[in-house]
């Protein structure tokens, strides 16, 4: 026993003296990992995108904290802590001494507007020629890419469709494997217009491919919808307007094929004419009064009557009970609180019925207004089903008051679902855009659609209200007052000062919504009471806006204001329809887009970041159908403010986009 008890006391000194120099060694031993994995993270292929990460080591216990751009970089973090830290040197080098990750990492999307994730798209239209799009980081790069895609393609020449080179791009995880697997396309195939056993699913041969440049590319058909396409690219922070911006000359050149596929009316029989006697010969006496029409043929009376018969009228073509389809049906549901508004158009009754016994059947228990699903007879008829039924995204028979969320479904075109309570209705409607949707019109009844939806989100805190403005847009021979504003009594001011500074000259014309959306502001009214609209002259066109707490501005057709660091703004949907607008009245109009910051920060880097929003905005208006010849776009950074950057609300002025008429 004594021995025993000797080994034991003799194996527990060890042991102390073990764990005495292991604990004396750890801080050293934490610090050299937290510098190994910092190695790692800071490798070239991940050049800015962990810029923000701090590595500490409790232990063998790895803790991230800091700032990602998305939450793949998130995920990707900690795997490469967790995969690939080694000690170099001692007792255990090269073997993996991480026990655990903890990441803390939180994803800040707008680190992607400084240093964008590098990504490739091409594509071969119905006439064959082939276009490119994406973010690389230089011409070598755009070199290499455009002769590795044509040795699959041959004969074909590469056109830079808004295809950008950043210095702060960052790579791919495999350019040289991404090269190598370059893939050839065919050129897209006319549409087809959809029917009423229509698939969802994209066919025809492969005309579009994406790759994130990690070595791998993914291709579409040209039916595939601008959402399906970046979801090839999920991960980089992309969204449907970069794809769409991409890919607009194709999607322009499918909708006018498709307006062609639509059924035309009937047309009208022409009536057979009613003969009527030759005049008389002329003479030359011009004061001679022509010759009194000779007396049409009476019908035949079935009894005398009192008063002079008829003269027989000219027969009328029949008129068809309904008119021939002409337009896409859609059908969107917006869900939050237990509410579900349905909005859109379909052909019938029937059919609407159909759509609420679905959407009862999706969400049961819940209150369904099928109001604003109106009927339009001049839509194709197509009934829903399994496929497009409204469905909820989380377990059945569940309604998360918190996550408010969009679907939208038009044509048989694949349903999308939005979380979230800021899409914009341009977004709802982006990947319908081959449907023949994304007019104005269809963007009224759809804000329409949605507006007691958002009213109820603004009520329960979860969507903010948006800053009211006013615009006044002329032709040279009406002037346009359009705005959104809180209340009627803003609405009447602004139109009795249109009509006294514009009377006489031209004819003003009403287009103000109240809506309950936007915020009441006293500042807009001072605005409107205190300071003349802008004289415009007779025959030329001319445009100014307002907003709360700023004076008018002349050949502004919209500002987009934006928060800290951001890039996004219901602002760039107010704004796409002014320039539609504005090119609805003068067609050959031109457009810089000017971007602005307020002093927070380096002027370098604001002067980048206020290029990259205006240039963000410019795609935006591309992929919505605007002419790119058209725009132009200039970054002003914080040296052009409107406010004193001294406060918040001066700040907050500066962080702007102005859409300027050149």
């Amino acid at each position: 026993m004594t021995k025993k008890k000797g080994i034991l006391i003799g194996a527990a000194g060890v042991g102390a003296l073990w764990l005495t120099g292991a604990l004396w060694k750890m801080p050293q031993v934490e610090a050299t990992l937290s510098e190994a994995a910092t190695q790692q993270l800071q490798a070239p292929e991940n050049t800015g995108a962990f810029d923000l990460v701090e590595v500490t080591f409790a232990g063998q216990e790895a803790h991230l904290d800091g700032r990602v751009a998305t939450e793949a970089d998130r995920r990707r973090a900690g795997e490469i802590v967790r995969q690939n830290v080694r000690v170099k040197e001692g007792l255990g080098a090269s073997l993996n001494p991480v026990t655990d990750v903890e990441n803390h990492l939180t994803v800040d999307s707008s680190l992607l507007r400084s240093h964008p994730r590098s990504w490739a798209l091409a594509y071969r239209d119905a006439q064959g020629n082939a276009h490119l799009g994406g973010v690389l980081r230089d011409e070598a790069q755009l070199t290499a890419l455009t002769s590795a895609l044509t040795t699959p393609n041959a004969g074909t020449t590469w056109a830079r469709t808004d295809l950008r080179l950043l210095d702060g791009a960052r790579p791919g995880s495999d350019w040289a494997a991404t090269l190598a697997a370059a893939p050839a396309l065919q050129a897209a195939p006319a549409p087809t217009l959809p029917g009423s056993d229509s698939k969802t699913q994209p066919t025809g041969p492969a005309s579009i491919a994406v790759s994130a440049l990690d070595g791998s590319w993914t291709t579409f058909p040209a039916t595939a919808s601008d959402a399906e396409v970046a979801s090839a690219l999920e991960g980089l922070g992309l969204n449907r307007f970069d794809i769409g911006a991409a890919l607009a000359p194709l999607r322009s050149w499918q909708v006018a094929e498709l307006e062609k596929l639509k059924p035309k009316p009937a047309p009208t029989p022409t009536p057979a004419p009613v003969p009527t006697p030759a005049p008389a010969p002329k003479t030359e006496t011009a004061a001679t009064p022509p010759p009194a029409p000779a007396p049409q043929p009476q019908p035949m009376a079935a009894a005398p009557q009192e008063t002079p018969p008829a003269v027989a009228s000219t027969p009328k073509a029949p008129t068809p009970e309904k008119a021939a389809p002409s337009s896409q049906p859609y059908v969107g549901w917006a869900v939050a609180d237990s509410h579900v508004d349905l909005f859109g158009r379909v052909r019938d009754g029937e059919i609407k019925q159909a759509w609420v016994r679905a959407a009862h059947n999706a969400y049961p228990g819940t209150q369904i207004d099928a109001e604003r699903l109106t009927i339009d007879s001049a839509v194709l008829a197509e009934k829903p089903d399994a496929s497009i039924a409204p469905r909820q995204p989380k377990k059945e028979g569940e309604i998360d008051p918190a996550q408010p969320y969009i679907g939208f479904w038009s044509g048989g075109m694949p349903q999308p679902t939005f979380h979230g309570a800021d899409v914009f209705d341009t977004e709802l409607i982006a990947d319908h855009r081959a449907s023949g949707l994304g007019g104005e019109k269809d963007l009224d009844t759809v804000a329409t659609g949605l507006s007691a939806f958002r009213d109820r989100l603004v009520q329960a805190g979860s969507l903010k209200l948006e800053e009211p403005w006013l615009s006044y847009l002329s032709d040279g021979r009406t002037v346009r007052v359009l705005g959104e504003v809180a209340d009627s009594a803003t609405r009447d001011a602004a139109l009795a000062r249109a009509h006294a500074q514009y009377d006489g000259k031209f004819e003003v014309q009403d287009q103000v919504k109240v809506t309950p959306l936007v915020r009441a502001a006293s500042t807009l009214m001072q605005g409107i009471e205190k300071n003349p609209p802008p004289a415009f002259q007779p025959g030329q066109p001319g445009l100014a806006a307002l907003r709360p707490g700023q004076e008018w501005r002349s050949g502004v057709i919209h500002a987009i204001y934006f928060g800290t660091g951001s890039d996004r703004s219901v602002d760039q949907q107010r704004a796409l329809l002014q320039v539609r607008r504005a090119l609805a009245a003068q067609p050959q109009a031109k457009f810089e887009i000017v971007g602005h910051t307020d002093d927070t920060g380096s002027r370098d880097g604001n002067v980048k970041l206020s290029l990259q929003r205006a240039e963000n905005f410019a795609t935006y208006l591309k992929a919505n159908g605007i002419p790119a010849d058209r725009l132009s776009t200039r970054g002003a950074g914080p040296d052009e403010p409107l406010a004193p950057n001294t406060s918040e609300a001066g700040r907050a002025a500066n962080r702007r986009v102005d859409v300027l008429l050149r």
